[in-house]
């Protein structure tokens, strides 16, 4: 069982009908089950009791937690069933708030400096930043900053999961030196990080953009995004506009002159403003070449199906060629739809027929695709 970087508060039966001592009771963690035990680099505070293991077999690792405010009389930063379990216990790199208390499954104990030591444990004021307001990262002085260790919780749960949760509630990646419990930096109000993940498309009418709102962090939320639109990389000749807090926006754009449009976007809020996030460049141009014409038929049809061409502009429908010989249309030009890449169809007159798929847009039209020949006999 793994508990590991959690932010834990407020935890309080509304009755008070059971012992204090009891490991069942309200706890920030309780395992009443499992047999090997990691509770690590957890932020368990105002809570009736700390850490409750209900269960007298297997093995518990206390480390890295910042465990304080403990308000039931009578309850301990860390309460075991049975005695036994003190055998298999280990307590590492914890910082507990208020006179420290363990009851090894006989009631409160206090350890001693010396055995505090021992365990590289402190007892001291974490020195959030804002308790009372939920606000658990710690100040520049926090003595829980630099203080904690790499514990091997992490490589095994990777190793078990492929999973890498070596971060802090904020997503912050853990450094050399682990801060104890959930917040690894000190909060500092800040500009927002760019946006995210920006991607985007067109048709003959308007532009639709999406992206993702920046990670919150401790800064407070974007208020507005910044649209900037370029005619080159890096440029905001055409746009630098507020849209809003919206992660969507459709943009009307009719009769927009050919050529290639560069969009980024940035969060924004009263502390400035981000990075850009990435560039995407939406394209107002013929489309590329159709790829992979293929040619099947049965005794009454025949069937074409091609590939979408990937560089150019949108197509807006395609065009099928088909001539007597290669590289003709006297047989004629047919308008398609931009969707589906493929067309069946009866077969035509006996004769022999090469055939060709362009696409198309308002800006022109494609190279064609590869040629393929029809023989009707």
């Amino acid at each position: 069982m793994f508990a590991i970087g959690n932010l834990i508060y407020n935890i309080h039966k509304t009755t008070s009908d059971y012992d204090a001592d009891d490991p069942w009771g309200p706890a920030g963690i309780m395992m009443a089950g499992g047999f090997e035990r990691h509770v690590v680099i957890n932020t368990i505070w105002d809570v009736d009791s700390g850490v409750s293991i209900a269960t007298w077999y297997g093995s518990l690792d206390l480390a890295n937690n910042i465990i304080g405010n403990v308000t039931r009389p009578g309850a301990s930063h860390l309460t075991l069933n049975l005695p036994l379990l003190a055998l298999t216990t280990t307590i590492r790199n914890d910082l507990f708030f208020g006179t420290p208390r363990i009851n090894w499954g006989h009631g409160p104990t206090f350890p001693t400096a010396r055995r505090m030591a021992i365990w590289e444990s402190i007892s001291d004021d974490p020195q959030f930043v804002n308790a009372a307001g939920n606000d658990f990262h710690l100040q520049p002085s926090s003595p829980a900053l630099g203080a904690g260790e790499v514990n091997t919780a992490y490589a095994v749960f990777q190793q078990r999961y492929s999973i890498n949760i070596r971060i802090d509630f904020d997503g912050t990646p853990r450094p050399a030196a682990y801060a104890m419990g959930a917040y690894e930096r000190p909060c500092v109000p800040s500009a927002p990080e760019p946006p995210q993940n920006l991607s985007g498309s067109n048709t003959s009418t308007a532009i639709s953009l999406q992206w993702l709102a920046p990670p919150s962090g401790c800064s407070a939320p974007p208020s507005t995004y910044i649209l900037e639109i370029g005619s080159t990389t890096g440029a905001t000749d055409l746009a630098n506009s507020p849209v809003g807090a919206v992660t969507a926006l459709t943009i009307p754009a009719t009769d927009v002159p050919a050529g290639s449009y560069y969009f980024r976007v940035r969060a924004q809020n009263a502390l400035g403003t981000s990075a850009p996030s990435n560039e995407i460049v939406i394209l107002y141009s013929p489309p590329g070449r159709p790829t992979a014409l293929i040619l099947s038929k049965t005794l009454l049809t025949l069937t074409l199906r091609w590939t979408a061409p990937t560089i150019g502009g949108s197509p807006t429908g395609y065009l099928l060629e088909i001539g007597s010989a290669p590289g003709l249309t006297d047989r004629g030009s047919f308008p398609l739809p931009v969707s589906p890449t493929a067309l069946t169809d009866r077969l035509p007159a006996r004769g022999t027929y090469f055939m060709r798929i362009r696409a198309q847009n308002a800006y022109g039209t494609s190279p064609p695709t590869n040629e393929v020949r029809l023989v009707v006999p």
